[in-house]
């Protein structure tokens, strides 16, 4: 139930800034959109639903299947597009 109601709320935008940045884990930039992963693994581009994050580095992203590596680089189709800050991958 909580993890619709962030949705919802990261969904609307500006209202919901502060608890928006609480629930959110990582952050990054792609093709100067702002991108966003919450706590579930959930990936966010612009405050839209965009694709989701695997415990394996996994991502998908608006469809696109890439990965990241142990230094947060993210890769989609094979191109570096981006970087998680202050990511790590947990064995």
């Amino acid at each position: 139930m909580n993890n619709i109601i962030l949705k919802q709320e990261i969904y609307n935008g500006g209202l919901y800034m502060l608890r928006r940045e609480k629930a959110c884990i990582k952050e990054f930039y792609l093709d100067n959109r702002r991108g966003l992963v919450d706590t579930n693994g959930c990936v966010y581009l612009d405050g839209r639903y965009a694709g989701i994050l695997k415990p394996s580095g996994v991502i998908y992203v608006e469809g696109r299947r890439g990965f990241i590596k142990k230094n947060g680089d993210i890769y989609l189709d094979g191109i570096l597009i981006g970087t998680l800050n202050n990511y790590s991958i947990v064995y």
